[in-house]
């Protein structure tokens, strides 16, 4: 859409006609320029006509001249050039109002005009003023290049400071591995908590620390970038575990392997020393997009879009099943809706966590399968279509029969029914989205 523009100006004999030349100019090169001698072929109420251009115009060129500027500031009689001193009072009521709009009230000075024409409230000593040497796109290319927002110069990309090794006596540490081959087997203190002398932010290992994006108040989760790859990645800290909750877990070598368009890579592992023992840390691709629980209102989701969205996190999870990872901490925190409306899971197989109220005895878990998963897709979908799920985990390890989700259709209920029983659920994740690729498939076919 062409861009809105009022030409303010003061009447006088030979200035009037250059006035329209700068009209028509910026026509002709595409500008909607509003000017009130093209308005004049219909009666008018010239006050409400100035309020509405001035209100209206997304930029107010005020044109200098000795007669602008005198009246413009209040120098001239009450009964001469009434028009422009009430147009240039509302320009300048507007001007301040706005603490100085410098993108919509613009001095211009044309041919037979000088700098000295413009009023003072437009600052011509020290805020830009554009000349119009002559009617052509080279006589106003600076006043083009402004109102068609095309600059002569762009800004530049800012790339990624150059990080550079400072002296240490234990020497320079060594490289970590990005895709899980290689990894140092002994940590290297001087690694931890650095401090890179050009950034002057702390970098654990060659990520330099970013900003926080989640986590908790003792174990943020940061963005980091990878000095080394000029990469932004995710760095969190693993939470201590009991030895007892390690059935499904992959070490990060293992769930570096991991390759799945719906799971998210991990990308290296750091050890950190601690005064009472080691801090683990992973660092893990970034993910574009938002969580399901930030994507999430009060309101229920559509249930075609719900089921089509565990459909995917099914997928996903049937494949790391299949290559022996558990995800284990599946909840609307670790599902991300990527831009394109796809989903990649978090934290696959990093990080197990027990159902609510269960302490398992050592050695308890060689039983455990992958229902776990299962259930909490289940209980995924539950909450997405609006059910409550402080009790879910009670419900199934204290094995009290399943409570549905109320106001669903029959066959949706059925499927988180049959997922959340823990004897006669789904035998796989795979099978779990099966149906639901099929609830989508049938919902599809009735015209949603």
């Amino acid at each position: 859409m062409a861009r809105r523009v009022f030409i303010s100006y003061a009447q006088e004999d030979g200035h009037n006609e250059i006035v329209r030349a700068l009209w028509a100019f910026l026509r002709a090169n595409g500008i909607d320029a509003r000017w009130d001698q093209a308005a004049a072929g219909q009666r008018q109420d010239w006050a409400l006509w100035m309020a509405e251009q001035i209100r209206e115009a997304e930029v107010v060129l005020c044109v200098a001249s000795r007669r602008y500027r005198e009246r413009a500031e209040g120098k001239s009689g009450p009964d001469t050039g009434k028009g422009v001193q009430w147009e240039a009072r509302l320009i300048r009521d507007a001007f301040y109002a706005t603490q100085g709009n410098l993108q919509k009230f613009v001095p211009v000075v044309i041919p037979g005009q000088t700098m000295h024409g413009v009023p003072d409230f437009l600052a011509p000593s020290t805020q830009t003023v554009y000349f119009v040497k002559d009617f052509t796109r080279a006589g106003a290319e600076k006043l083009l290049r402004f109102l068609l927002a095309q600059p002569e110069i762009v800004d530049i990309p800012l790339g990624v400071p150059p990080v550079f090794e400072a002296w240490h006596p234990e020497g320079r540490p060594p490289d970590h591995s990005v895709d899980g081959a290689d990894l140092p087997s002994q940590p290297t203190p001087r690694d931890i908590g650095r401090e890179n002398k050009w950034s002057g932010r702390p970098t654990i290992g060659r990520y330099r620390l970013g900003r926080v994006i989640g986590g908790s108040l003792l174990r943020p989760v940061r963005l980091a970038t990878d000095v080394e790859l000029n990469r932004i990645a995710v760095l969190k800290q693993l939470p201590d575990e009991k030895p007892e909750y390690r059935h499904g877990r992959l070490d990060p070598e293992q769930a570096a392997t991991l390759r799945h368009p719906r799971i998210a890579r991990v990308l290296d592992r750091l050890d950190v020393p601690t005064g009472s023992g080691w801090a683990h840390y992973i660092a893990t691709e970034y993910v574009e997009g938002r969580t399901l629980r930030e994507v999430r209102s009060d309101d229920a989701m559509d249930e075609f879009r719900a089921a089509e969205i565990v459909s995917h996190v099914c997928d996903a999870l049937e494949w790391g099943h299949q290559h022996g990872a558990l995800h284990g901490d599946l909840n609307e925190g670790n599902v991300m809706l990527t831009p394109d409306g796809d989903i990649k899971l978090l934290n696959f197989g990093i990080v197990y966590t027990p159902p609510l109220g269960w302490e398992p005895e050592p050695g308890a878990l060689d039983d455990l399968t992958y229902k776990v998963d299962i259930h909490a897709a289940a209980g995924l979908l539950h909450k997405l279509v609006g059910g409550d799920l402080r009790e879910l985990d009670r419900l199934l390890w204290m094995a009290l029969p399943p409570q549905p989700a109320t106001e669903i259709s029959s066959e949706l209920r059925r499927i988180i029914s049959r997922a959340r029983d823990p004897r006669q659920g789904y035998y796989s994740a795979g099978e779990m989205r099966d149906d639901l690729a099929q609830y989508v498939a049938v919902d599809t076919e009735r015209g949603r």
